[in-house]
């Protein structure tokens, strides 16, 4: 019922706000879902955290990680204040399969 509310959610809010596009692998099954539905998530959302960042989002001064790192927390914001139980698998799309494990008190 979550990421039906999130769907929704995103479906309406971005159609008037955005005007960008973002492509994802389709999923292939029920359990690819969640990390289709983070990634264009975490896309659409660099649309409003880059522009509060006043920058040219670049890899030579840094500028790209910033942005990256201001976007998850502003995705990580947004999953928490609909739907807390998503967090869990919100952190391992964050985590991209590597191990070290996310704090959410730190977060």
């Amino acid at each position: 019922m979550y990421l039906i509310t999130l769907i929704i959610l995103a479906k309406y809010y971005f159609r008037i706000l955005l005007r960008k596009t973002a492509l994802v692998r389709f999923p292939e099954n029920k359990a690819a879902f969640n990390s289709a539905f983070f990634q264009l998530l975490h896309e659409y959302t660099h649309n409003f955290t880059d522009v509060l960042l006043k920058k040219s989002i670049n890899m030579k001064d840094d500028s790209h990680n910033l942005s990256e790192n201001v976007a998850i927390v502003a995705d990580y914001l947004l999953i928490k204040s609909i739907d807390e139980s998503s967090i869990p698998s919100y952190f391992d799309w964050v985590k991209n399969g590597h191990s070290e494990d996310l704090d959410e008190a730190k977060f």
